[in-house]
C-alpha cells in the first residue's frame, strides 16, 4: 500500500510532498527535492522510530542523526502501517523536540508573527508615540499648562520633600527677570537643597534647580545657559509632550477624543514621572539653540552654554543626574560650539547679574 506524507529531509525546515510505501525492513519515500530532481530514500524499519513531538493530525516518523529527518503520516492513513508492525517510540532527550517544533510550520508562523508584531512596535514607538504626543500638547492651552504645572508641582513638592533653599530661589528669580530674557510662559524657579546635580522644567513654567549643580559652575553666563536651556523645555512644550509620551498608554482615549481634562488628569497622577523623563536628542538640540540665541539676543556670553557642558563631565563612575535627564554627546557639544561661533553678539554690560550670581552661588 503506497500513502502521501510530508517528508523533512533534513538539510532545509522546507517540506517535500512524498510517496511512501512500507515492508517488514524497509520504508521506501519518493519525493522530489528543493532542485526539482527526484529521489528515493529507505528508511531501515529498524532505525525509525515515533517522534516525541507531533503536528497535529499527523504521525511524525524520525530518522537518521542530526539534523534528524521527519516524515509526517497523516493519522487517518498510519494504520497501514501499523499493520505491518508497529514502530517503537523514540527516546525523549533534551532538545529533540525543540528541535522539532522549529522544523514544523507552526514555529515559521510564529516567526513571522512575531517579526510583525516587533517592527509594528517599534514603529509605534518611533513615530506614532511622538506624533501623538506632540498632538496633545497642542491641544492644552498655554493657560491649562500653567494650572496644570501649578498643580503638579505642588504634588511633586509634596510627595518628595523637597527642601526649597527660599534665599537662592528668590536670587535666582531675581537673576532670571534681570537676564531678560522673554517667554509665553510665567517662568518661577525654586532651589531645593542637595548634593545631587540635577535641574528639571515642570509644563507651565516651574523650573526646579538642585543646590549641587553650582557647585560645578564657574561663570554666571552658565546659570543663565542653564535656566535658559530648561526654559527652552517648556517654551517649545518639549516637558509636556515627552510626560505625554510616557504616560500615553493611559491618556490614549482621551488624547484621540481630545479630551484635554482626561489628560490632565493622567499626567497629574503621574507627576513623578517628571523625575526621570529623558529628552530626544531633537529636543535637546532645540533647546541648546534656544538658549545660544537667547542669551546672544540678551547681550550675554552664548559660551556659557559650552562652558557649562564642559563643566559637566562624569566623575568615575558617577554620572549626575542632569546627564541621565538631558545626555550630553560630542556631536551635541560640537554642534552647540559651532552654534556659538555662528551667532553674532554684543556683550552688554549687566552688573545685577554678577551680584545675583554671588549671592547664589
Amino acid at each position: 500500500m503506497e500513502i502521501e506524507a510530508r517528508l523533512y529531509a533534513g538539510r532545509v525546515s522546507q517540506a517535500h510532498p512524498a510517496h511512501v510505501r512500507r515492508t517488514d525492513q524497509l520504508i521506501t519515500i519518493r519525493y522530489t527535492d528543493e532542485t526539482g530532481t527526484e529521489r528515493i530514500v529507505d528508511w531501515p524499519v529498524s532505525a525509525t522510530r515515533l517522534a516525541d513531538w507531533s503536528p497535529t493530525g499527523h504521525t511524525r516518523l524520525q530518522f537518521g542523526p542530526f539534523p534528524h529527518q521527519y516524515l509526517d503520516i497523516p493519522a487517518s492513513a498510519y494504520g497501514a502501517f501499523m499493520q505491518q508492525g508497529a514502530l517503537q517510540p523514540k527516546p525523549i532527550r533534551p532538545g529533540v523536540a525543540l528541535y522539532a517544533f522549529m522544523m514544523s510550520r507552526v514555529f515559521m508562523w510564529l516567526l513571522v508573527v512575531g517579526g510583525f508584531l516587533a517592527v509594528t512596535g517599534w514603529l509605534i514607538y518611533a513615530y506614532a508615540l511622538p506624533f501623538l504626543s506632540l498632538r496633545a500638547a497642542r491641544l492644552v492651552p498655554i493657560e491649562q499648562e500653567v494650572s496644570l504645572g501649578n498643580v503638579m508641582s505642588e504634588n511633586l513638592f509634596r510627595t518628595n520633600s523637597f527642601a526649597v533653599d527660599s534665599s537662592r530661589s528668590e536670587a535666582i528669580n531675581q537673576y532670571w527677570r534681570a537676564a531678560g530674557i522673554p517667554t509665553r510662559f510665567p517662568i518661577r524657579i525654586a532651589v531645593v537643597q542637595s548634593k545631587e546635580v540635577n535641574a528639571f522644567a515642570i509644563p507651565g513654567g516651574q523650573v526646579v534647580v538642585y543646590s549641587g549643580i553650582f557647585e560645578r559652575m564657574q561663570h554666571h553666563e552658565e546659570l543663565a545657559a542653564l535656566l535658559a536651556h530648561e526654559t527652552a523645555h517648556i517654551e517649545q512644550r518639549h516637558t509636556l509632550q515627552q510626560l505625554i509620551r510616557s504616560v500615553l498608554t493611559w491618556g490614549s482615549v482621551s488624547l484621540l477624543f481630545g479630551d484635554i481634562s482626561g489628560i490632565s488628569a493622567v499626567l497629574i497622577d503621574n507627576a513623578d514621572k517628571l523625575l526621570s523623563l529623558s529628552y530626544s536628542r531633537q529636543h535637546e538640540s532645540e533647546a541648546d539653540a534656544f538658549a545660544v540665541a537667547e542669551l546672544a539676543r540678551s547681550g550675554i556670553d552664548p559660551r556659557g552654554t559650552t562652558w557649562l557642558m564642559a563643566h559637566l563631565p562624569t566623575e568615575g563612575d558617577v554620572v549626575p543626574s542632569i546627564l541621565r535627564s538631558h545626555p550630553q554627546t560630542a556631536a551635541r557639544i560640537e554642534a552647540t560650539k559651532t552654534l556659538v561661533e555662528r551667532t553674532p553678539y554684543q556683550r552688554v554690560e549687566k552688573p545685577e547679574l554678577n551680584r545675583l550670581w554671588q549671592s547664589i552661588k
